[in-house]
């Protein structure tokens, strides 16, 4: 039988071979000889670029990145991994494009929808991340990801209230409490559409004071010594 030792295929095999056991020098070494011989195969800039950045290489491995892309402009996998590489390196706006992209590319893959969910927890923006997780459990199949997805999801959606038994104006805390929580839940959104994640504003905490105002007036008429007042 006679063997083709230049051939892509070969370097490649060997690459992933050498991943596996954990030699990632000479995996990228195989890999970039797999490229030479064939600089249009989508995963072999992938798996290059995965290993670059697992090695620290950031900025190689964007660089080969974006190779694929000037091959492949339309490339989810070229994106989707600039991406998580861009994401390691903190930069999270560049990072968030690089998943938007990849989304355009292919709209039902849930994995962009994944990643963009847990940059935007990262980033503060939990609306935005718990549309993406909404989209990314609607997509995705049973398995550990949408199990932690799901997770979350209730974690935010949670509106448990703690109060403190022993607080002399129970009542009123209550009334705050409540106020917070529907500001958060409902009002908030509705209010600021475009806003991308929940922070209490000045006019926001206003508003829920003015609503327990009338209720400590009426407890200070009752008891014109109260002297703790919310």
């Amino acid at each position: 039988m006679e063997i083709y030792p230049l051939l892509d295929t070969f370097y490649f095999e060997l690459a992933f071979t050498y991943t596996h056991q954990g030699n990632q020098v000479e995996a990228l070494d195989a890999v970039t000889r797999a490229l030479a011989l064939n600089p249009k195969v989508e995963t072999y800039y992938v798996v290059k670029g995965s290993i670059l950045d697992d090695l620290g290489f950031s900025e190689a491995a964007l660089r080969t990145y974006r190779e694929l892309l000037e091959v492949q402009p339309e490339s989810y996998l070229g994106h989707l991994n600039m991406g998580i590489t861009l994401e390691r390196a903190g930069r999270y706006d560049e990072a968030e494009q690089a998943y938007l992209q990849a989304m355009a590319a292919q709209p039902e893959h849930p994995s962009p929808y994944f990643h963009i969910a847990r940059l935007c927890g990262i980033r503060g923006f939990n609306y935005d991340e718990q549309d993406y997780l909404e989209r990314f459990v609607e997509l995705s199949e049973d398995g550990p990801r949408k199990e932690e997805a799901r997770k979350r999801l209730e974690e935010m959606n949670e509106t448990e209230i703690q109060l403190d038994p022993d607080a002399p104006h129970m009542d009123v805390e209550m009334m705050a409490l409540l106020g917070r929580a529907v500001w958060r839940s409902e009002t908030h959104r509705e209010t600021f559409p475009d806003a991308r994640g929940y922070e209490l504003t000045f006019e926001e905490e206003q508003d829920v004071i003015t609503s327990t105002i009338e209720l400590w007036r009426g407890k200070k008429s009752e008891d014109p010594s109260i002297e703790d007042g919310y």
